[in-house]
C-alpha cells in the first residue's frame, strides 16, 4: 500500500515535529505505552463512536482488518470506492488515498446534491463559549479535519460542509440519552477552507522526511511537550536538568537546556519559581536533610478537628451519561475508603482502638451512587472534619451527590476539608527523596522510609494506582465471579491504602512538630 502519511502521523508532526511522522513509521516500538487511563480514554472514544454512527443514521461500516487485527486498508479503499459509486448515503469510515496520504473518514454524509458533508467525532466537550467572541475549537481538531478536507477533495470528493460533532458541556440526561443533545455539530467548514495552504506547506515538508530511512536527528524544542517519543529522543539529557524542576513551564525548559543553564543555575534565572522547586534544587544533594517550617505545618494540623475522617474515592469518567442526572464526562464514584482518627496523638496501628476502617465497593455495574451517599451519611457524622489528598476532588464529588439526591444534601454538605498536600506543595516540608512530586504517593515513602508499607509498589494485588482501577471497572462485565472476587480484594486493598498511608503522614507530621 504506497502510502505513508496517515490522519494521526499527520496532526502528530504537526502538533510536535517531522520527526514524529518518521518514528511513527520506522520506530514505533519506541513510543511510551499507553497506560490504563489512556486506553481507558479509547474505549470512551469508540463508544462514543458507535453512538455518533446511530445518531447520524449511518448505512454502512467500512472498517476492516487483517488476520493480524491490523487496518485492511486495502479492502477500506477498494469498499469505498464502490458505495461511492452506488450512492450510499451515509458512510462510516470512508477512507481515501492521495500523493502518499491515506485517512478514513469517521462518517461521510452524501447529499441530495451529489455533495458529501464531513464528519470528524470527538469524545470530547465543546469549549464554554465566551461572551461575544467566536466558539472556541481545539487547534488540533482544525488541523485533523484540514488534513482530511486536502485528501477528499483531492481524491474528488464534493465538499459541502466539514463537521466536528462534539459532546455538549450543558446536557444533563434524563431517563433516556437524547442524541440530538448529547452531541453539538460544530461547523468548520471555513476554518479548514483557510487552512488548506499550511495544510500543503507541512505535507510537502513530511514527504522527504517519511520516505528516507535514515533518522532524522533530535531536536529538543517546544514541541517535545507531551510526545510520546521524547524519551527515546531525549534519551541523552542528563540527569538533573531544567526538565527535571517541578512546575517550570516547558518552553523555558526547552531554552534553558539549549543555552546549557544547568539544574542547579535555573533559580538565578528564573525569578518566580515555584517554592517547591526551590526546595528541589536546594536539597537535590541533601537526601538526609529535611526542610521543615514548624510553625506553618503546625498552624495547619490546628485547624484539624477530631474525630478526623481521612476519606478517598474511586472514580470512573463516564463519557457518555448512563443514568439520569448524569453529564458527559462526569466523574462517578464506585469507591470509598475510609479511615477514622479517634485523637491526634492516638496510636494508629492496625487493631488499635483509635483507629477504624470502613469502606464501600460497587462493581454490579448498577448505578451506585444513592448507595454510596446513603454510606457516606452514614459513616461521616454531620458536620465533620474530612481530610483528603487533593480535597477539591473528593467535595466535588460529595457536592455532586448531594446536588443528585436533595434529601441527604443537608448532611452531605455540613462537612468542612482540609488537605494535608499543601503542607507539601507549599514548601512547608521537604526532602529530597519526593524528588519533583508531592502526590502522595512520593510523599509517603519519603516520609516515612522505614515503612514499607507506604510504598505502593509493595501493595498486594494488580491495583497500584487509580487508572488501573479505573480500567478494572471498565472490564468487569466480562469477568468470571473467581475474577470479580480478585478485583475486589485487590481494589480494597489499593483504595484503603490511600486514605491510611495520609493518616500516617499526618502522624509523622505531628511528630516533627513536637
Amino acid at each position: 500500500m504506497s502510502f505513508y502519511i496517515s490522519k494521526s502521523r499527520f496532526v502528530s508532526a504537526w502538533e510536535h515535529c517531522t520527526k514524529y511522522a518518521w518514528m511513527e513509521k520506522y520506530m514505533p516500538e519506541k513510543k511510551i505505552p499507553v497506560d490504563e487511563f489512556t486506553q481507558s480514554l479509547f474505549d470512551n472514544g469508540i463508544r462514543v463512536g458507535e453512538l455518533a454512527k446511530e445518531y447520524l443514521g449511518v448505512e454502512v461500516d467500512l472498517t476492516a482488518t487483517k488476520a493480524d487485527g491490523t487496518q485492511d486498508s486495502a479492502k477500506m479503499l477498494k469498499e469505498t470506492e464502490l458505495h461511492m459509486q452506488l450512492g450510499t448515503k451515509v458512510i462510516a469510515e470512508a477512507s481515501f488515498r492521495y500523493d502518499g496520504c491515506f485517512c478514513s473518514v469517521d462518517i461521510l454524509v452524501r447529499n441530495d446534491d451529489g455533495t458529501y458533508d464531513m464528519y470528524e467525532v470527538k469524545s470530547s466537550k465543546e469549549k464554554e463559549l465566551p461572551k461575544k467572541k467566536p466558539r472556541p475549537i481545539e487547534p488540533r481538531y482544525i488541523k485533523d479535519a484540514s488534513y482530511q478536507r486536502y485528501v477528499l477533495e483531492n481524491c474528488g470528493v464534493p465538499l459541502k460542509h466539514v463537521y466536528l460533532l462534539l459532546l455538549s458541556r450543558d446536557y444533563v440526561r434524563g431517563k433516556v440519552l437524547e442524541l440530538d443533545k448529547y452531541f453539538v455539530k460544530v461547523d468548520v467548514t471555513a476554518e479548514t477552507a483557510a487552512m488548506q495552504a499550511q495544510v500543503v506547506a507541512k505535507i510537502a515538508e513530511l514527504h522527504p522526511v517519511v520516505t528516507d530511512s535514515n533518522e532524522p536527528a533530535s531536536v529538543i524544542c517546544n514541541g517535545c511537550k507531551d510526545c510520546e517519543y521524547f524519551g527515546y529522543c531525549g534519551r541523552n539529557i542528563p540527569h538533573p536538568s531544567p526538565f527535571d524542576v517541578y512546575k517550570l513551564d516547558f518552553p523555558t525548559k526547552c531554552q534553558y537546556y539549549n543555552d546549557g543553564v544547568s539544574f542547579f543555575d535555573v533559580p538565578k534565572k528564573y525569578l518566580k519559581l515555584n517554592v517547591f522547586a526551590q526546595r528541589q534544587i536546594a536539597y537535590y544533594n541533601r537526601p538526609n536533610d529535611h526542610y521543615i517550617d514548624k510553625a506553618a505545618i503546625k498552624a495547619f494540623l490546628d485547624k484539624l478537628s477530631y474525630p478526623l475522617y481521612s476519606l478517598d474515592f474511586e472514580t470512573y469518567q463516564a463519557t457518555v451519561p448512563e443514568y439520569e442526572g448524569m453529564r458527559s464526562g462526569e466523574s462517578i464514584p464506585f469507591q470509598y475508603s475510609l479511615h477514622i482518627m479517634k485523637r491526634p496523638d492516638g496510636d494508629y496501628t492496625e487493631g488499635s482502638p483509635d483507629l477504624e476502617e470502613r469502606h464501600f465497593l460497587d462493581i454490579s455495574g448498577n448505578d451506585s451512587r444513592r448507595a454510596i451517599a446513603e454510606s457516606l451519611v452514614q459513616n461521616i457524622p454531620y458536620g465533620a472534619c474530612v481530610v483528603a489528598w487533593h480535597k477539591s476532588t473528593e467535595s466535588g464529588i460529595v457536592e455532586r451527590l448531594a446536588k443528585q439526591f436533595p434529601d441527604l444534601s443537608d448532611h452531605l454538605l455540613s462537612f468542612s476539608y482540609e488537605d494535608p498536600s499543601e503542607v507539601f506543595s507549599k514548601g512547608y516540608y521537604y526532602t529530597a527523596a519526593m524528588g519533583n512530586r508531592y502526590s502522595i504517593k512520593y510523599v509517603a515513602p519519603a516520609l516515612c522510609p522505614d515503612d514499607p508499607s507506604t510504598n505502593y509498589k509493595n501493595l498486594e494485588g494488580d491495583v497500584k494506582n487509580g487508572a488501573q482501577a479505573m480500567a478494572a471497572i471498565s472490564m468487569s462485565g466480562h469477568m468470571s465471579d473467581e475474577e470479580i472476587a480478585k478485583l475486589r480484594h485487590d481494589l480494597e486493598i489499593y483504595c484503603a491504602q490511600d486514605t491510611m498511608v495520609l493518616v500516617k503522614i499526618l502522624k509523622k507530621l505531628y511528630e516533627v512538630v513536637k
